[in-house]
């Protein structure tokens, strides 16, 4: 026996994850491509891949691989090296974690056919036997097999009260994007109101911390406010314009009587 890599639980995590923000075609198509590579050189990582073969077997341009695999980086799927040049071709790693390995047969980790992928893809829930009715369930701190499940009130509880981790999230969006830790906080009750909306009961800690930040990263927060000054004439006038504004003395329908 030899340690091994959990297909059925990499495939499970990435549905999942799904489940909170979509993937998009290249993205899905990607991943699965990688997960074939590297299933294939018995999950000896990281592994060599050229864009351009990527590119062919996934029918998308090079630089929707560049921006794919970009975005399943920042998602915590996979770790990427970029080549350097002519014969020097990008390396690739999955990101795998203990629950995702596991002592199998050797042989059971040989090959993968694409074909084979999926189909499993195609017939795996997001979730194993034992959750995948999650949604339907009430519960506070459920755990299935080695994942801890928490209740919506025990993660915002959790996270509000977590201001290092709150902080970090504020240096990391843009000097555009400022804001204080009483507006994150605001914020990160909207996030657990739109779960609730979802109809989602629980997560884990970690998907529902790193959902938050991609979630928080695309709303439009914008700080830079500036507070506009009274004018003394009402006047479609712009601002720059130096000359001097008609005034406007009319208060009523009647002062417009009479002859022009």
């Amino acid at each position: 026996m030899s340690k091994g890599v959990n297909i059925y639980e990499i495939m499970q995590r990435f549905w999942r994850e799904n489940e909170y923000e979509p993937f998009s075609t290249a993205e899905i198509a990607l991943y699965f491509f990688l997960i074939n590579r590297a299933n294939s050189r018995r999950w000896q990582m990281p592994f060599k891949c050229p864009t351009s073969v990527i590119s062919t077997a996934i029918q998308v341009t090079r630089q929707t691989v560049v921006n794919t695999r970009e975005s399943l980086r920042i998602r915590n799927f996979i770790t990427y090296t970029k080549g350097t040049g002519k014969g020097s071709h990008p390396l690739y790693s999955l990101v795998l974690t203990d629950n995702l390995t596991e002592c199998l047969p050797e042989e059971l980790t040989e090959t993968l056919p694409v074909s084979s992928t999926v189909d499993l893809s195609d017939s795996l829930t997001p979730y194993n036997i034992e959750d995948r009715n999650i949604k339907d369930k009430n519960y506070s701190s459920i755990k299935t097999g080695d994942v801890k499940i928490l209740s919506l009130e025990e993660l915002e509880v959790l996270l509000v009260n977590d201001e290092l981790w709150l902080n970090e999230i504020i240096t990391l969006l843009s000097p555009s994007c400022q804001i204080e830790l009483p507006d994150l906080k605001l914020y990160l009750g909207n996030f657990f109101r739109y779960l609730r909306c979802q109809g989602t009961k629980g997560r884990e800690e970690d998907d529902c911390r790193r959902y938050f930040v991609n979630w928080i990263k695309k709303q439009p927060i914008n700080k830079n406010k500036t507070t506009l000054k009274p004018t003394i004439h009402a006047t479609n006038q712009p601002s720059n314009d130096a000359r001097r504004p008609a005034g406007v003395t009319a208060k009523s329908a009647t002062d417009y009587e009479g002859a022009f």
